[in-house]
């Protein structure tokens, strides 16, 4: 049975991405490959092309909306959306009337893949594993989304002194808990923050190597942590606020490792430009990321 699509209203309501089977892919692939010049391109149902790929309903009903986002460039084989079609924020998804970021990068992932020449076949079995890899992808970063937010209310609550301790620390936990159940870890287990995800390329800007050295300063004192580590922050709050923020820090440094966990069926995709693509803007998103987290937790 379909998941049922539905409108985000707010954060806390961010509809994951379903997987495909071969069925739903051979569908899209009919629509798609056929359409080889700007001409054809227009003549398809654009919208319900959308519609089978990203997981709720817009409630844009605009023909020429759906159109735009396909025919941005396509006659020169490339696909850059204008900017006024969809979401740029990437903390931010619950606009109803035009794409999230993340929507338009899988709609991305099937342009590039299924529309453009290549000299290479598709194979269906090698495009389900390397799409779904990529859906999954997307879901840990719709996850990192919610951490995100959860994290940002827990830090507002603790700067505004009118908050009950109480209150504080029930945020607290619950943060604890889907950073637990998000990254799939029980009582027992220990985790490793791998520091490879924090390489710095000798061409990166001076920003780019800032936060990327902000990043590993948190991580390599001690890559191997005991789940009792993150249990006990909640009681350095609000007796010890420096150990309180590093546990916050390292925590929120993990989460961000689950997200970026290796893509090991990219190669799987016949397109070389899309690999580089996808590897470009995975890079990008981890940047910004880290930006977003650095900018949100105290420095000290």
């Amino acid at each position: 049975m379909k998941k049922s699509k539905n409108v985000i209203e707010n954060s806390n309501e961010i509809p994951e991405f379903k997987t495909f089977n071969t069925e739903e892919l051979e569908e899209i692939l009919k629509i798609f490959s056929k359409r080889v010049s700007l001409k054809k391109i227009l003549t398809f149902d654009h919208k319900k092309v959308v519609d089978k790929i990203i997981p709720r309903s817009l409630n844009n009903k605009e023909k020429e909306y759906y159109e735009n986002i396909f025919k941005e460039n396509y006659s020169k084989r490339t696909f850059k959306p204008d900017s006024k079609n969809f979401n740029e924020d990437l903390f931010e998804v619950k606009n109803n009337n035009i794409l999230s970021y993340y929507e338009l990068f899988l709609i991305e992932v099937f342009f590039k893949e299924c529309c453009l020449k290549s000299k290479k076949k598709i194979y269906l079995n090698d495009l389900e594993l390397a799409i779904n890899e990529f859906v999954n992808y997307l879901n840990n970063s719709l996850k990192f989304i919610k951490f995100y937010h959860k994290l940002k209310n827990l830090i507002k609550k603790i700067k505004n002194k009118q908050n009950e301790e109480d209150d504080i620390q029930e945020s607290i936990k619950d943060l604890i808990l889907t950073f637990k159940n998000d990254c799939n870890l029980n009582e027992e287990d220990q985790f490793f923050i791998g520091t490879s995800v924090f390489f710095i390329n000798i061409h990166s800007n001076k920003d780019t190597m800032a936060v990327l050295e902000w990043a590993r300063k948190i991580v390599t004192d001690k890559q191997i942590t005991e789940m009792n580590y993150i249990d006990s922050i909640k009681n350095e709050f609000p007796k010890n606020k420096q150990l309180f923020f590093i546990g916050l820090k390292k925590i929120s440094i993990t989460y961000f490792t689950h997200v970026f966990k290796n893509f090991s069926h990219i190669e799987l995709f016949r397109s070389d430009p899309l690999k580089s693509f996808i590897r470009k803007k995975r890079s990008d998103l981890k940047i910004k990321y880290l930006k977003g987290l650095m900018d949100l937790l105290p420095n000290n």
